[in-house]
């Protein structure tokens, strides 16, 4: 019998370099498909697919406003210090980041106590590009950050690297 995920990690890679952490990751494929009715009917006959629609929502803590587009959150760059700065990096970032999604498991147990620990690669989302992020501030709470976005390929599965 399978078991259910326990401990699972969300990372952002670039390069395959790890740039950051998530904290909560909601994923959907959306298949659009069309109707075939044909000519005075009004029950569908068939329904091809057309595309598939790629999204994500996930959630990270903010440690300070100032990282928010840096190596900590690498989707938007807020380093630019005059608004045509931020439009043109904005129009040039052709390029999407990629989230693993990995789980910790007990890689070495000594005497009932794991002395070592392994990451493994559940999957990947490829080419992730955000389409919009809020972020909050409160008093006495920690301070989050949520992000939407949209990714190209569909999740194939966890040998993806």
């Amino acid at each position: 019998m399978d078991k259910v995920l326990t401990a699972p990690l969300a990372l952002i890679k670039i390069g395959g370099v790890t740039v950051g952490k998530i904290k909560n990751l909601r994923v959907q494929e959306q298949y659009q498909r069309g109707n075939v009715m044909g000519i005075g009917a009004l029950i569908s006959q068939e329904k091809p697919i057309l595309g598939i629609q790629c999204s994500f929502t996930c959630s990270s803590y903010v440690v300070s406003v100032k990282k928010l587009g840096t190596i900590d959150n690498p989707f938007v760059l807020r380093g630019a210090t005059t608004t045509d700065q931020f439009v043109n990096t904005v129009l040039t970032q052709d390029n999407g980041v990629d989230i693993y999604i990995m789980k910790k498991g007990a890689k070495v147990i000594t005497n009932g106590i794991v002395t070592e620990a392994s990451e493994e690669n559940l999957f990947v989302i490829k080419n992730a590009f955000l389409t919009s992020q809020s972020f909050d501030v409160q008093e006495g709470q920690i301070s989050g950050s949520d992000m939407s976005g949209e990714y190209l390929e569909p999740i194939l599965s966890a040998q993806q690297n």
